[in-house]
């Protein structure tokens, strides 16, 4: 693990090559990345035997700022409950031996509860409690499954962006955050969109895992950059990976359900009927007509439905997610993970 800094001449040097190819650069094999241990995905299991899965962020290195660090979201979710979209976790401290996080997810029966966790000093194991408002506190055990890495690259602004007084005190600034799965394929594809950089503002990706069983291994590649307009934007994709020892085998979303006739009208009735409930403007284009690629995201229960920006509707109305439940399906099912 390597921890590079500026020296008081490099931003001259760095600013003339930026100049000129600015997009070109391979910011994953910079020689002045900072680069360290980010996080991992702990699983944790209750006193009761009631498993969970949690994602938990380590201190950032000097060099790279607060706001830069957060973009490792803390998450938590138990695979018996789970819709597709994790809990984000907020610390309630910070720098001290025991962590404090707590859950803010209005959809939740968790909303509110606090996550007091202390990890082993190699990080592999950890203990905790759960409290949760008005319930009685629950002990647990964390180990460690899967690391993350973190790199957070800065350049001066841009010549098309020096006159932005955001940027010219910022500068550029390119920040990932991914797994290590140990199969050369699938690290491979994604640290590829890891290092994905089209924006002249700011680059932010994230590879996170959106689920995970003995079976199953699920994952949401967020591609996120700003050049300077009123906001940023971004898209995601998914992956799925079929387990059987160390072999890792991509999986579409023909291996999930039928896609037959029948199954995508059945399917995408309930579909467009949650989005219409959301109010998105274009609902009825929430199919899975022409949508076997769609980001999704398989759990025990069922399967989550995951909308890009600007797919339904316009920006303000956000990417949208439909989780449809397995008995909904019914037989359309073909395979879902066991918890």
């Amino acid at each position: 693990m390597k921890a590079l800094t500026f020296g008081i001449l490099l931003p001259v040097a760095a600013y003339a090559a930026y100049a000129d190819v600015p997009r070109k650069e391979d910011f994953m094999a910079a020689r002045d990345r900072i680069e360290w241990n980010a996080g991992a995905l702990y699983d944790g299991r209750f006193e009761d035997g009631v498993a969970f899965e949690i994602e938990l962020a380590y201190p950032a290195p000097a060099g790279v700022s607060k706001r830069d660090a957060d973009g490792f979201v803390q998450t938590v979710w138990e695979p018996r409950h789970y819709q597709g979209e994790p809990s984000g976790l907020f610390a309630v401290n910070a720098g001290d031996a025991t962590m404090r996080l707590k859950v803010l997810d209005e959809h939740s029966a968790e909303n509110g509860a606090i996550y007091t966790i202390t990890l082993a000093p190699d990080r592999a194991t950890g203990r905790g409690t759960l409290t949760v408002p008005a319930g009685k506190p629950r002990s647990f055990t964390l180990r460690r499954s899967v690391p993350y890495t973190g790199i957070v690259v800065t350049r001066p602004a841009p010549p098309d962006l020096v006159d932005n007084s955001y940027y010219k005190q910022k500068g550029f600034v390119f920040s990932t955050f991914f797994p290590t799965l140990g199969d050369p394929a699938a690290d491979a594809w994604i640290r590829g969109r890891a290092g994905i950089c089209r924006d002249e503002g700011e680059c932010s990706n994230n590879v996170r895992i959106q689920w995970r069983s003995p079976s199953l291994v699920s994952l949401t590649s967020m591609v996120w950059g700003d050049s300077g307009g009123a906001h940023g934007d971004g898209y995601f994709e998914t992956r799925q990976y079929r387990l059987d020892g160390r072999t890792m085998t991509p999986l579409g979303l023909d291996a999930f359900i039928d896609l037959g006739d029948d199954c995508r009208a059945t399917i995408s009735a309930y579909m467009v009927a949650k989005l219409r409930a959301k109010a998105m403007p274009q609902a009825d284009k929430g199919t899975l007509d022409g949508r076997d690629a769609a980001p999704f995201t398989p759990t025990s229960n069922g399967i989550a439905f995951h909308f890009n920006l600007y797919e339904l509707g316009g920006y303000a109305y956000g990417a949208p997610t439909v989780f449809v439940p397995r008995a909904q399906m019914g037989a359309c099912v073909k395979y879902l993970p066991a918890d």
